[in-house]
């Protein structure tokens, strides 16, 4: 499915970029909303990459998700199925969220 700029800029709503699939529903880039906003075609404003480097299995660890971003200098990563097909992406900030230890209210 193809969408239209306007489509495009709804899905990224406030986000820096969104991830570019193929027909097989597998990442092959991103779109970012500042090259949305200019008047170059949207087939030539997709930064392709290799998915293999990009990528992050659902069944990965969240070290391994990290290590991913900080060795890539990126934000976020998509995560895929067993057959590479897109499942949503991991954040930094998801990564943060998921290893900060509660605080604990019983000190003495």
């Amino acid at each position: 499915m193809e969408y239209s700029r306007e489509d495009i800029l709804k899905i990224i709503h406030g986000r820096y970029s969104v991830w570019v699939v193929d027909e097989n529903k597998r990442p092959i880039g991103w779109i970012d909303r500042v090259s949305l906003l200019s008047q170059t075609p949207t087939a030539e404003i997709i930064v392709r990459v290799d998915p293999a480097e990009i990528r992050i299995a659902s069944s990965d660890t969240l070290r391994e998700a990290l290590s991913r971003m900080l060795g890539l200098g990126f934000k976020s990563l998509p995560v895929v199925d067993d057959t590479g097909s897109y499942l949503g992406e991991i954040t930094l900030s998801d990564i943060e969220a998921a290893t900060i230890e509660p605080e604990n209210n019983n000190d003495a």
